[in-house]
């Protein structure tokens, strides 16, 4: 018994003491700086760079073998910046000792702690990491194991002088298996992508299955897993992560090639399938290939993005959707070929290109079969006033595109065969081209919104020629119009210049040649509750008779509407009226709400009698007024 306790304080001591006995002789079994001097002339020789090691060297056995490496720098290539090419704070390795007795590195484990790397692309198109590269790529590496390995706590800056663009790999994880050439290698890692262009930061992870060849320079990728987390500086904001796999891909560095032959896309909700093919990785990247997606709910979408729920009018409308198509892509573009987009009951497609991300330029041409404007409306809608515009947004859109819409409905009011031509840029929004057929008629125009300024201004011209008002009518009131003339309602040809503000609109040089009477004049409405309308309008020669019935109802409805009440200060003058069975010639309408009887009816006809007659109601005052001072017609 007394012998048993003696063996185990005995082990206690021994285990006690390894420490400082290890620290006492193992200065004198490895020769630190032989050992520090191998080390920078290896690294320097297969590099052509130089190596600093600025703090210490020191090797321990208990309670591992470790060999820890202080406060490196590997210097940049001439042309470069000063800032050393990569700098790490600490480089731990655990190693096997009896091959370290031998003056051999036989790594199990090795740590690096606050690794920090700088690479750069100058405008010359050069790279400063080549050669680096280059050197792994010639050295023999097939008898080499480097053992697990784990970075903590890096750093990766990128620039590009060539395209101008910056990108900070922050606070980098790294955690693999075994180094071992020809073998697979489970790869783990977190970090922030950071770009302090447009300020946006994302959380990256990603888990892959490695296997690199003996030179280094083909790798294949399995079960390979990326999550996408945006970083918002509002911690309150819904974030959604996007998640990204593939079953397999390669990567090959001496030709720069990426194929993934097939990858998964979990975003919002909605699974996106594709295949990619990337090329010029190091120089000039540059992707192609296509994606797809099954059927998937937007408005679920839209509700993950924004806590705010859309709410249509139409309960079924942005409920179903589908896309394919080809595309391209860079590090600061992106091109959209054969896009097809499966919505509701409309489709999409044509093409769409983005370039420079940090101020997009958008062209587009896109096709459009049919679009029910109605349905997707909100449910509750009223227009956003100006104060709440996106002003610094709109006037930074440089965007150049057509778009076609061959069937399109606005509340009940159809037309076909539309083209609008966009160009915005400089703070000026201009529809160049507006072109449409609408019922039996063609619209063309031009628009500009500008908004240089906090007050946004639009502008342009119209001009319809050929509708036929009794199919348009027929169809917003869903009953077939009628009239005393089969010909009336016949054609309507019209034309406007347009000015508006936030406070007001104003139609100037207005011309509108109705069946066989034309008008002319100008017209002014202020944007308030309710609105408030002045016009002044000169009328040639109109018969009212071939339009309505004096027994109809329809009379009274017509000139009684609230938009018959809003109409201040307006001036009515026709040169010949028929109506009721008289005709009239000079007759002039005044109306101005601020008399008891606003209607105000003056014939300055010779022939006539009285020449003026006032009244309450519309209808009622013109019947009176075409009895007693016109002529039967």
């Amino acid at each position: 018994m007394i012998k048993s306790i003696k063996i185990v304080i005995l082990f206690l001591a021994l285990i006690f003491l390894i420490p400082t006995i290890s620290t006492y002789t193992v200065p004198r079994i490895v020769n630190i700086e032989t050992l520090k001097n191998f080390i920078i002339k290896a690294v320097e020789t297969h590099t052509e760079r130089k190596l600093t090691i600025h703090g210490n060297i020191k090797l321990s056995l208990y309670p591992k073998t470790e060999l820890e490496i202080s406060d490196l720098e590997l210097s940049n290539i001439e042309g470069f910046d000063k800032k050393p090419f990569i700098s790490i704070k600490t480089v731990t390795l655990k190693v096997k000792l009896l091959p370290l007795l031998q003056d051999q590195l036989s790594i199990q484990h090795t740590t690096l702690d606050q690794l920090t790397l700088n690479l750069r692309k100058n405008s010359e198109n050069e790279n400063n990491w080549s050669s680096i590269v280059k050197a792994l790529q010639s050295s023999d590496l097939t008898q080499i194991s480097m053992g697990k390995l784990q970075v903590n706590q890096a750093t990766i800056y990128w620039q590009n002088d060539l395209t101008n663009t910056f990108y900070t790999l922050d606070n980098l994880f790294i955690s693999t298996n075994k180094l071992s050439i020809n073998h697979s290698l489970k790869v783990k890692s977190n970090f922030n992508l950071i770009n302090p262009q447009n300020q946006s930061n994302k959380n990256i992870t990603l888990t892959s299955y490695i296997k690199p060849d003996s030179n280094l320079k083909y790798y294949d990728f399995n079960q390979s897993n990326i999550t996408i987390e945006t970083k918002s500086r509002n911690q309150t904001e819904k974030q959604q992560p996007i998640i990204f796999s593939a079953e397999s891909s390669t990567l090959n560095l001496s030709d720069q090639a990426l194929l993934i032959p097939s990858w998964n896309i979990q975003l919002f909700g909605a699974e996106i399938q594709g295949n990619t093919s990337g090329f010029a990785l190091l120089d000039a990247p540059k992707f192609t290939g296509s994606i797809k997606t099954s059927n998937f709910n937007p408005k679920a979408v839209l509700e993950k993005i924004d806590d705010k729920i859309y709410i249509t009018r139409d309960p079924s409308a942005l409920t179903k959707a589908s896309i394919r198509s080809q595309y391209t892509a860079t590090p600061d573009s992106f091109a959209a070929n054969n896009f097809y987009m499966r919505f509701d009951k409309s489709i999409l497609d044509g093409f769409i290109e983005i370039n420079d991300f940090s101020n997009p330029v958008i062209d587009f041409s896109l096709n459009l079969n049919k679009l029910e404007v109605n349905h997707y409306l909100p449910e509750k809608f009223s227009p956003v006033p100006i104060a709440e515009w996106p002003l610094k947004s709109l006037r930074k859109l440089d965007i150049r595109g057509i778009l076609k819409i061959e069937h399109l409905n606005i509340s009940n009011f159809t037309s076909g065969n539309s083209q609008i031509a966009i160009l915005a840029e400089n703070g000026l929004i201009q529809i160049t081209r507006l072109e449409s057929i609408i019922y039996g008629g063609e619209l063309g125009g031009e628009m500009t919104l500008n908004v240089k300024t906090d007050r946004p201004t639009l502008s342009g011209h119209l001009k319809l020629t050929g509708l036929n008002p009794r199919i348009a009518i027929d169809e917003l009131r869903k009953t077939p119009v009628e009239t005393p003339y089969i010909d009336a309602l016949h054609r309507l040809d019209a034309s406007f210049q347009i000015n508006a503000t936030q406070e007001s609109t104003k139609l100037s040089k207005i011309e509108i040649k109705l069946d066989k009477s034309s008008t002319d004049g100008i017209l002014n409405i202020e944007h308030s509750t309710p609105l408030k309308i002045a016009t002044k309008l000169n009328i040639d020669n109109f018969n009212l008779d071939h339009y309505l019935r004096p027994e109809q109802t329809a009379y009274d409805a017509l000139f009684t509407t609230q938009i018959m009440q809003n109409i201040l200060n307006s001036t009515l003058n026709i040169n010949q009226l028929t109506a009721f069975g008289q005709k009239c010639k000079a007759v002039t309408v005044k109306k101005n709400n601020r008399d008891t009887k606003p209607y105000l009816f003056t014939i300055t006809s010779k022939k006539s009698k009285k020449r003026e007659i006032k009244g309450n109601h519309f209808m009622k005052t013109l019947q009176t007024l075409v009895k007693s001072q016109c002529f039967k017609s």
